[in-house]
């Protein structure tokens, strides 16, 4: 069986926060009831804050219940399905790789237990609480203790939830193939690259590639790599003071015109346009 890789686009830095209500937006349903199976290479955090949710990850289901968290841990497959109650609420924290290699200065994959019978585990079950509600509460300063509130939960699971670390984590040989070629695709996109060059890196065929990146995506070759620049692009464009040409240049698009264009067809207007709007 296939299952869709997420590509995740990052609001923040350093992690995303989707509410309910944002994933029904996103989804276009007036009550959000299910998530199919996919997989990412950020962490997850799901913490429901009403009702029962059922988590399948890995072959196993897990069911959630009010005030209780789950963490998906990087490219583990999983669904998600609210149980009975449409009106169930929950939150989901997703936190980039990138992240863990900053506060740790360790560029290893992080693997994390999931223990409800840990001493601390109530005490993150208080940080996301607090995290929760100063994000649907704005105040002055809100920004500043949502940021706090987070770097204060990547502590507690860094020192008290940590397994181990892992480069390579075990998959079927066709899911683990279609992982690293996103890798790759990934950290190298800010450069030129052909789905040629991708190919021959990986001993197959360039129909091949196309073939597995169409059946796990959902994107031919072309489309996938603009994703992934824009992805960049758009942390770039939030998260910094750089020109609109700095960002298209140092998201590996060929020229301002060309990102301008994506950005355009992904968002409905222009880069410039969105910070105005957005962002002032």
């Amino acid at each position: 069986m296939t299952y869709k890789h997420e590509l995740v686009n990052y609001q923040s830095e350093f992690f995303n926060l989707h509410t309910s209500n944002t994933i029904s937006q996103k989804s276009k349903q007036q009550h959000f009831q299910f998530i199919s199976a996919h997989w990412h290479r950020s962490i997850e955090v799901i913490y429901v804050n009403q009702g029962t949710i059922e988590i399948v990850t890995n072959g196993s289901k897990i069911l959630l219940e009010k005030e209780s968290y789950y963490l998906i841990n990087s490219n583990n497959i999983h669904s998600v399905t609210f149980i009975n109650n449409p009106n169930s609420e929950m939150f989901i924290l997703q936190i980039p790789l990138k992240t863990f290699q900053f506060v740790t200065n360790n560029s290893a994959v992080p693997i994390f237990l999931n223990d409800s019978s840990h001493p601390e585990y109530l005490a993150v079950i208080d940080i996301l609480k607090s995290i929760l509600e100063t994000s649907t509460h704005q105040a002055p300063y809100s920004r500043a203790k949502i940021y706090s509130l987070f770097f204060y939960f990547t502590h507690q699971l860094l020192e008290h939830f940590f397994f181990s670390t892992e480069t390579d984590l075990t998959y079927t040989n066709s899911q683990e193939r279609i992982r690293l070629i996103i890798k790759f695709i990934e950290d190298n996109a800010d450069n030129y690259l052909s789905a040629t060059e991708v190919a021959e890196q990986f001993e197959i065929s360039h129909e091949y590639l196309s073939r597995i990146l169409k059946k796990n995506t959902n994107k031919n070759f072309r489309d996938l790599l603009k994703a992934i620049r824009l992805k960049t692009a758009f942390n770039l464009l939030v998260n910094s003071s750089n020109t609109i040409t700095e960002i298209a240049l140092d998201s590996g698009f060929p020229n301002v015109n060309s990102f301008i264009k994506a950005f355009k067809e992904k968002y409905s207007e222009t880069p410039a346009a969105y910070r105005i709007n957005h962002m002032s």
